[in-house]
């Protein structure tokens, strides 16, 4: 999460703002946390840490460093459904102690064209509760599902999501690059796009 913070904003002048950013961003950790991460990733030669500050110095490495430690979560709970309202974020987000997000691979149009068909897969922390919050019903086969709610409590789902205007959470470019890299062939095809735009610059 520290890493993410990163590559969105590369230069913090105090280790207490990159905490508070972090944070905010979805994910609060401790500033003993922070600094440790920071400390790994300056022996790393990624980042420069000088006095009070804290300047990333190698984009490339630590975005390479991020998808080689990305692992697909453990296989969760998964659960296709066939939804009767169509409203399902303003449901999903009616209650606060649920954690959710569209997946990277779900959210990769946003990003760059790519072709894809299927549910839309978001992830919950709470399935029963998020099923119960969208008013859906269970779809035996996941071809014919509107949506797959996959259960999971990896923090990068729900970190540093843009919110539409419709209130649905979608995953960051970079969520979305991590898990298209570790995926298949034309995943993996349109996951290099997406890093190119993550070498540029554009948010993540």
């Amino acid at each position: 999460m520290v890493a993410r913070i990163l590559l969105q904003s590369p230069s913090w002048e105090t280790l207490s703002e990159l905490a508070k950013a972090v944070a905010s961003a979805g994910e609060k950790l401790s500033l003993a946390q922070v600094s440790k991460a920071v400390q790994a990733l300056k022996e790393d030669l990624i980042v420069n840490k000088k006095g009070g500050s804290i300047d990333l110095v190698d984009t490339e490495r630590l975005i390479d460093k991020l998808g080689k430690e990305w692992g697909v979560p453990p296989r969760s709970n998964r659960l296709a459904v066939r939804l009767r309202n169509q409203d399902w974020s303003k449901g999903l987000s009616s209650d606060g102690s649920l954690r959710w997000a569209v997946t990277g691979e779900s959210s990769v149009t946003r990003y760059a064209m790519f072709s894809q068909s299927g549910p839309k897969r978001v992830a919950v922390s709470n399935l029963l509760l998020a099923k119960q919050l969208i008013g859906g019903h269970d779809e035996p086969i996941p071809s014919f599902a509107d949506m797959e709610l996959i259960e999971t409590d990896s923090p990068g789902y729900y970190f540093d999501n843009p919110v539409d205007e419709k209130g649905v959470r979608w995953a960051s470019r970079l969520q979305t690059w991590l898990e298209l890299q570790a995926g298949d062939a034309r995943q993996r095809g349109v996951a290099a796009d997406i890093r190119k735009q993550l070498m540029k610059g554009n948010e993540v």
